[in-house]
């Protein structure tokens, strides 16, 4: 019988929730940090509770997607979608400036909620769409890391001599 390996989850997301492992707090616990918000978010980030390129990266993506989802009911254009996009991954990006991944993440979003707020006046989009579209875009960041982890994790557990002992 096939057991399944452990696996590290240090992210926790669903539709308007947010969870991050504070890995200042490892190895000897395992607490999960909420994520409600930008503030918060920046903070973790800043006092390096979230570590690694890519994890600080889809933390900035997945609060975006948080706030967004609060936030879509009252941002009635995707030009207003796009200027709070624009403002809080700004924001974000200050928490680490030199962070190569979260910069280009807070790029990628920025860039989609522009096109949106563009191409809005041809294309009737409303801004529940566009705050949609850029939720989407977020989740889809967590989903391709979560895919390119596993196949990593994969690849090392194949190879000879992976774990030596």
């Amino acid at each position: 019988m096939a057991t399944s390996a452990p696996t590290l989850e240090a992210i926790r997301y669903t539709r308007g929730s947010l969870q991050l492992l504070d890995q200042l707090l490892l190895p000897g616990s395992t607490v999960f940090l909420p994520i409600p918000d930008f503030v918060t978010c920046w903070t973790a980030i800043k006092d390096m509770n979230v570590r690694g390129a890519p994890a600080i990266a889809i933390a900035a993506a997945l609060v975006l997607a948080v706030e967004l989802d609060k936030a879509k009911a009252t941002l009635a254009t995707p030009s207003a979608v796009a200027s709070f996009v624009v403002e809080n991954m700004d924001y974000l990006c200050t928490s680490r400036p030199t962070a190569v991944n979260l910069g280009e993440a807070v790029e990628r979003l920025k860039a989609l909620a522009n096109r949106l707020a563009s191409a809005s006046a041809e294309s009737g989009v409303t801004g529940a769409a566009a705050a949609e579209a850029v939720i989407a875009e977020c989740e889809s960041m967590l989903a391709s890391d979560v895919a390119a982890n596993r196949a990593i994790g994969g690849v090392g557990a194949g190879a000879p001599g992976a774990a030596p002992g």
